[in-house]
Order: structure tokens, then sequence, then C-alpha cells
């Protein structure tokens, strides 16, 4: 890899000075959400087909967008009576606004920039219509004669500048995100506003395919009053060369990171043998709908990636951008979730003495002290690449706490079991049915109730993979040296890509920890992430999808996988 090509990354520049890539996008016009940003688009798309190049079509239109808005703001301040100076300013501010503005301020800030030129135009039209405001002359004698504007007027002109401007924004829209640097773009709604976001830049169609992959969702949502500090907020804040900030670390780090490498290489013109793919995804954290908790909110644990591999998205293989500290990840665990109740007695908590009743939370917590007795021979009994799974006991409910007058009828236990590869998930249920029927026989009790409502599989990928083989080499060449390949503890969208037949490795810049975090853990001082680390990832991956996407694709391919 020549080190001209992988400094290709470095155009990116400082953080925090690119537009804001979350507003609505794609070439897709019925996501938008109102009539206006609708017609660009149907314009929009039209130009496309008649170019055949969605850039020119993006230029073209911007061109018209803003002559347009300029033409419309000249002749409505030409008609209230201002002079062709101040019609022909005024137009200009009105073309060049957005586009200062832009250069000027990150993020929504392009969007407020139609308010004041909206605003601007209001006031000037009046001030020039209002009593007394124009000085006599030939011209305001002309007109004062003939045509009087009342109050609709400034509105309306205000409203139409607001409407026309607004093909600027949609037009840039398309160009940042719904092509960036030439990357088709589209979104895949995986449930009322909630869309994958997905991006591709076709190859010749000879090599293998790359999918680039990282989620959006956060593992918190910034509200939460037992979180304090910028790590947990959703607002980046740099210092010393690291970014803080609400998914910084988990995962959008590593998702800009695969953004960069593959706009460098549209930027540099570089035609591929094989399609680069983006994908940012939705419900990946480690949450499920259960019980009360129901709903989009509590939707979780890959529905994002089952989706997004079901429905046309696919490659030969994938990079998944977790947080890995700069290490490959060839290994996952799995998760299993289980719920255990145990029942207890109908009972005034009067009575709850008596020698018949039995009290469901004191019974759990017998329960649970052998469920911990067994959690460590478990660990005990399980390695893989040095890491051991282990048990955690996540949650607990039982009882009425609106009603202590009632002995306690039920109860249940909520645990996160870890996995490594090579085992299953009915070995696992098999030894805590063992457990809870010799428990159960012990205590005279009926057997409690298993109920399993994740089942997240353990997770490898062979090291001698072309996407291991190229993800390692670029590695070296960036950094001097390609450490021991890990295995991840926490969940992840690699295994629902891998059965779906498309082999995940995962590697990112999360992980690595801030010196004043001392021994915390990422979850308990803030999500961070070094910035250096992002930028050699782009390197990495800018790295590996040339090499990797240049292999000829396997002879026959064409016919399948069977």
């Amino acid at each position: 890899m020549a080190p001209a090509l992988i400094e290709a990354a470095d155009w990116t520049g400082t953080p925090g000075t690119s537009p804001d890539l979350a507003a609505p996008h794609g070439l897709d016009w019925s996501v938008f959400p109102t009539g206006t940003e609708r017609l660009h688009l149907v314009a929009l798309n039209a130009l496309d087909e008649a170019t055949g190049d969605p850039i020119a079509a993006m230029n073209l239109y911007v061109v018209l967008a803003l002559v347009c808005t300029a033409l419309v703001a000249h002749a409505l301040l030409r008609r209230l009576g201002a002079t062709a100076v101040v019609g022909g300013a005024v137009a200009l501010v009105v073309t060049v606004s957005p586009s200062a503005l832009l250069r000027l301020a990150a993020g929504h800030l392009f969007l407020f920039s139609l308010l004041p030129v909206a605003l601007g135009v209001y006031l000037a039209l009046w001030a020039i219509d209002a009593p007394g405001a124009r000085a006599p002359g030939p011209h305001s004698a002309r007109t004062a004669g003939r045509w009087r504007p009342g109050a609709w007027v400034a509105p309306l002109a205000a409203g139409s500048v607001i409407a026309l401007s607004s093909a600027y924004y949609a037009a840039f829209t398309v160009l940042v995100v719904g092509t960036v640097a030439g990357l088709a773009a589209d979104l895949q709604f995986v449930s009322e506003g909630r869309p994958n976001a997905v991006g591709h830049l076709r190859g010749t169609g000879e090599g293998l395919n790359l999918l680039f992959t990282g989620h959006m969702d956060t593992s918190y949502d910034g509200t939460e009053d037992y979180l304090s500090g910028d790590g947990y907020k959703p607002k980046a804040v740099c210092r010393d060369g690291w970014m803080w900030g609400l998914g910084a670390h988990n995962m959008k780090s590593g998702l800009a990171a695969a953004m960069i490498a593959a706009e460098a290489i549209a930027r540099a013109g570089i035609r591929l043998r094989g399609d680069v793919s983006i994908a940012g995804v939705v419900g990946e954290i480690e949450k499920t709908a259960i019980e009360e908790f129901q709903g989009t909110s509590f939707a979780g644990y890959g529905v994002g990636t089952r989706h997004l591999v079901t429905h046309g998205v696919t490659a030969d293989y994938a990079i998944l951008a977790e947080p890995t500290a700069l290490t490959i990840a060839t290994a996952n665990m799995g998760c299993i979730w289980f719920r255990i109740t145990v029942q207890g007695t109908v009972s005034h908590a009067a009575l709850s003495n008596r020698p018949n009743v039995r009290n469901a939370i004191r019974l759990m917590h017998e329960l649970e002290a052998e469920i911990f007795d067994w959690s460590q021979d478990y660990e005990a009994a399980h390695v893989y690449m040095g890491e051991r799974p282990n048990v955690t006991v996540a949650a607990i409910r039982g009882g009425a706490p609106w009603r202590l007058s009632r002995n306690p009828v039920s109860c249940s236990l909520y645990l996160d079991v870890r996995t490594v590869p090579g085992q299953s998930v009915d070995d696992v249920k098999r030894a805590l049915r063992r457990l809870l029927r010799d428990f159960a026989e012990r205590k005279g009790v009926e057997e409690p109730d298993l109920f399993l409502y994740v089942t997240d599989p353990a997770l490898t990928i062979d090291e001698d993979s072309p996407v291991v083989d190229a993800l390692g080499s670029a590695q070296k060449a960036v950094m001097g040296e390609r450490p021991a390949s890990t295995i991840r503890r926490p969940g992840s969208d690699a295994i629902h890509l891998a059965s779906y037949g498309v082999p995940c490795v995962q590697f990112g810049p999360g992980g690595r920890m801030h010196p004043d975090a001392k021994s915390a853990s990422m979850h308990a001082a803030g999500e961070h992430v070094l910035i250096d680390d992002v930028v050699t990832t782009a390197k990495i991956f800018l790295a590996t999808a040339i090499d990797f996407c240049n292999r000829p694709a396997p002879q026959g391919a064409e016919l399948g996988r069977g």
C-alpha cells in the first residue's frame, strides 16, 4: 500500500468543521416531510435522469435555484420602488448568504441561515413600503399612483425567498449525504422514523465487495438523571485531542472513520474493481422488549442490521467499526437473556408468618445464592482467546411496592449470560434447567419458570480470510505493527451479518481510555475517543478498501454461492 494513498485520508481537516449530516436526506423524495422539498427532489431526479450524473444534476439545479431566488428578490424590490443598485445588492445577499453561512458554521446553523435571509428581505420590504420611507423621486412617483402594496406583500416575499432558498438546501443535502462524494445513497425504513442510512461506491463489478457498517443508536439518550458529564451528552466537546460526547466511543467515531475512507476514495477518483458500501444502522444497542417495556425505543439487538441484510444490502465481507482500541477482533462473545420466576402464596402481609405461606422474594433469595455458585463453575469451565464468559444478575422484580400489605406472590430474576464460540444456547438452557429442578426438589416447590428472550450466538471469523488479511496488512502499513487478534465481550451486529452470509470482522478507534479515567470503564467515565485514533482508523480503512476491493472475485462467482 503506497504511503501516498494512505495519506489521502488527511484532507478531512479538523473535526467539527464539516456540515451536519443528520439532516433529512436521500434521493428518494418521499422521505422529505414537506411538499416544497419534495418538489425540489422531483426536479433533481428529473435532472439526474437527463444528465446521467447526480453531481452534475445537483450543480445545475443549485445554479438555477440561486439565480431564480436572486431574480425574484430583485424583482420584488424593484416593484416596490427600490433602485436597481439596492435591488441587486439585496438579491446578492439572498443568493450568497446560505452558502456563506454554510462555510462559516457547522451543523443545523445552515438551516437557520434561511431565517435571517427571509427576515432581511422582510425588513427591507417593510422599510420601502412604510409611509415616508421613500424620498420623492421620479421612480417612486410613477409607482405610487399605480400600485400601493399592502401588508401581505412582505410575508409573501419572505415566504417566496424561503421556498426558493430551500432548493439550495435540498440540493446541498443530496450532495453531502445522498451522494457523498459520489456515493449513491438510500434510506431503509426499519420502522416509522427510524431508517438505516446506506451508501454505495460502485466499482467495475469484477472485484470483492466490502461493507463498512456501524450503528447510529447510542447506549443512553442523554437525559438520564443518574449520568453526568460531557461523555453522556449528545454534544461533542473537544479537549486536548480527545472528543467527549454520547456515542463518541460506541460507535460514531468508527462510523465516521469509514465515511472518511470512502469519501477519500471517491475524491481521489480511484475506481475500484469491487463495491464499497457504508451502512449506518439503527437498533443495535443491547436491549429488547419484554413485559410492559414495549415499542420502538426498546427494539435493539440487531433489528436494523437484520433488516439491512434481508433488504438488498450484501457484500462478500464486512468490517464492523465497533470500538476495539485499534485491535482486530476476529471473535465476539454471545449473549443469552433469561427470566427465572418463582411463585409465592397469596396472603395478607399480617399473616405471612404462617407456615403455609411462601414468600416469593425470600425463595428467590435462596435460589440466587445457588445461581451464583453455578455461575462460578460456568465461568471456570469456558475460555476462548484468553477470555472467560460471565453471568450477571441484571434485574430482579417482585411484590407490589404500592401495596406492601400483600405477601409477594411472584418474583423474577433476570440473568445476562455471556457465551464463547463452541457453546450453544440449548447447552446453557439445559444446565440452568438442571439447577432449577434440583432446587425445586430440595425445597418441595414447583420448578421455577425459565424464559429466554434474547439468544445472540457467539461469532468467529477465520484469521486467514481475505478481509482479515487485508485489514491486518493495512494496519501494519499505517501503524507499523499488527497486534494479535482479540475477542470482543459486548454484543454486536457481526453475528447477524454472518448469519446471512456476510462474514464480518470488527475494528474501530474507540476503547482507549483518557488518562484521567484511571481504572474506570468507558460506561463509568463517559464516552470519549482520541481523535488521532479516528484518523488512524480512517487511514487503515482506506488502505483496506483499496487492497480488498481490487482483489478479483473468485472465478465462477457469477453463478452464486449456491
